[in-house]
């Protein structure tokens, strides 16, 4: 194989990895709007191994170095339209995966809250000698011994 065959081989190996994670980007980005937690799980592998493959594939592309300056202007155009494309989709993806997060800091912030209201803890005694369940506002205790 000669070097700008290989070339060649080497970009359409990278635009196809990248196509896949583009691909896998989409169906997670919908997924994350959607709020398929399912989905989401099972996507998450399936990122970080396109991701991988796409890493591996930029590195064995990288080896043929200069004759990458020899691949067609369509093979140049189909790669810098998918890096376009997959930019904008990881871009997309950060930020979904930012108010995903967000939304559930504020959810289990709620639930703590919630929480805490409920356990108003023991009941004291008021000024008056009644016990005053769930009171915040504890006073001392206090005995008088009357025989005195």
């Amino acid at each position: 194989m000669n070097a700008e065959t290989l070339a060649t081989k080497r970009v359409s190996d990278v635009i196809a990895a990248l196509t896949h994670l583009a691909d896998v980007l989409v169906r997670e980005n919908r997924a994350l709007r959607d709020h398929d937690r399912a989905a989401l799980r099972d996507l998450t592998e399936e990122k970080a191994t396109a991701a991988r493959a796409y890493e591996a594939k930029v590195e064995t592309m990288k080896e043929v170095g200069a004759t990458l300056a020899g691949i067609d202007d369509d093979l140049r155009q189909r790669l810098a339209g998918i890096g376009e494309r997959a930019t904008r989709l990881m871009v997309e993806n950060e930020r979904l995966l930012r108010i995903a997060m967000e939304s559930g800091r504020h959810l289990m912030e709620a639930i703590v809250d919630a929480a805490k209201d409920m356990n108003m803890g023991p009941g004291t005694y008021s000024r008056g000698g009644n016990v005053v369940a769930g009171s915040r506002q504890a006073t001392a205790p206090l005995s008088l011994d009357r025989s005195l």
